[in-house]
């Protein structure tokens, strides 16, 4: 028996600083869309210590995605959201990789291609917020590690 892979993901080309997609792990029914993202940042102070900031911009940006996305009636209020960043490995000079992750349900079923301009247009808010974030807490933000 072959089984038939359904998922599908596209590439979204939105934002200076950050790579993104989206997609859905079953294209005929995506009932949950994911969208990921991921940037390099790279401290602007030096500090022994930069897990108080990584936590502010965790924090900063687990609400600010649920206000983006807490406005659109097409998906449940409930959302996973992740970012992740070692805070232990940062340090001035050495761009550090950052990746966020976050899945809506919809609440009614709409193909991906159909959805793609809203998908978009949310992931360009959340990355604007994410760079702003990480500007406010003394980082520098960059598409490539080179």
């Amino acid at each position: 028996m072959i089984v038939k892979r359904l998922n599908k993901e596209y590439a979204l080309n939105l934002h200076m600083d950050f790579k993104t997609k989206y997609g859905s792990t079953n294209y005929k029914e995506p009932n949950v869309i994911f969208i990921e993202g991921s940037t390099y940042i790279s401290p602007t102070i030096s500090k022994n210590d930069y897990k108080e900031e990584i936590e502010k911009i965790k924090k900063t940006f687990i609400k600010n995605v649920k206000e983006i996305i807490g406005k659109d009636t097409n998906f449940s209020p409930n959302i996973i959201r992740y970012l992740n960043v070692s805070w232990n490995g940062i340090k001035m000079n050495k761009k550090s990789y950052l990746t966020f992750e976050i899945y809506l349900r919809q609440n009614e079923t709409i193909l991906l291609k159909e959805i793609k301009s809203k998908i978009e247009d949310i992931t360009f808010s959340i990355c604007e917020d994410l760079k702003k974030t990480i500007l406010l807490e003394n980082f520098n933000t960059y598409r490539n590690k080179v």
